[in-house]
């Protein structure tokens, strides 16, 4: 396996962050678990011959997770791939760290918080974005409804962008107030929900949330916002019965699943 050409690589603290370019989708693990991984990489090491290098049995598998999760992402390829050319370009912009929820699983979800960037700074990371010319723009947090500016920065896009801007939100924030505005400028919205009825949302989103992110989408779907989907993160045990229930709630609200799966990244 080597990592992939437009695989960009960002250290900061104690995270890596690894970006595939073609495609917007990106890893974060612990500075630890990287080194590991460009070692394995760089010498060539055949990853399943590779247990007895580990203390502990949990650690071999997590590894092997995590280069599972990268070459699924495109950022890790095997050699003897003939990758195609992936056209689609999709930018994701974290706008804040500031949540109103507390997710257990959530990769924010840490004591450690980072102030947001100033209205003028924001606009000139979205500046530089829309010169790459994605195909998609993905405006995530945190929560970034939390934003005061969210309209400002919403109208500068709109402004610059002729693509497809998607808000990927908790939902809990929308309401009558900013409705219109949010269909004037949103394409796509991506709502986490984890869960398909008030008692599997509230073990990992909190009490409430699950009434509160229905009526929402409903209130959505008033204005004739028609390109909305709902997501659930799914752990490693059997989840047949958990993803086909969540399926129903979709076909119920109309609206699109999406499933994701958990992996433990350090947070």
């Amino acid at each position: 396996m080597i990592f992939r050409e437009s695989t960009k690589i960002i250290s900061k603290y104690d995270k890596t962050v690894l970006i595939n370019q073609d495609s917007g989708q990106w890893i974060r693990v612990s500075n630890e678990v990287f080194c590991i991984i460009k070692l394995i990489v760089l010498k060539k090491y055949d990853l399943y011959k590779l247990e007895n290098w580990f203390d502990k049995k949990e650690d071999y598998i997590y590894i092997k997770s995590v280069f599972k999760s990268m070459l699924l992402a495109g950022i890790l390829v095997n050699i003897s791939d003939e990758m195609p050319t992936i056209n689609n370009k999709i930018a994701m912009i974290e706008i804040t760290s500031r949540c109103n929820l507390n997710c257990i699983h959530c990769g924010w979800n840490s004591k450690e918080k980072f102030d947001d960037l100033n209205t003028k700074d924001m606009i000139n990371v979205i500046d530089k974005v829309i010169d790459w010319n994605p195909v998609e723009i993905v405006l995530s947090g945190g929560e970034p409804l939390l934003r005061q500016d969210i309209e400002v920065l919403f109208d500068r896009i709109k402004q610059r962008y002729s693509g497809c801007l998607t808000l990927s939100t908790n939902g809990t924030l929308i309401n009558n107030s900013n409705v219109v505005s949010l269909s004037k400028f949103v394409d796509k919205f991506e709502i986490s929900m984890d869960g398909y009825d008030e008692e599997t949302t509230s073990l990992v989103r909190g009490n409430g949330v699950f009434d509160v992110v229905v009526k929402n989408i409903n209130l959505l779907k008033g204005y004739k916002n028609k390109n909305i989907y709902l997501s659930m993160v799914i752990g490693e045990e059997d989840n047949s019965e958990k993803i086909q229930k969540f399926n129903e709630l979709c076909n119920l609200l109309n609206v699109r699943p999406v499933i994701r799966e958990y992996m433990k990244t350090g947070n």
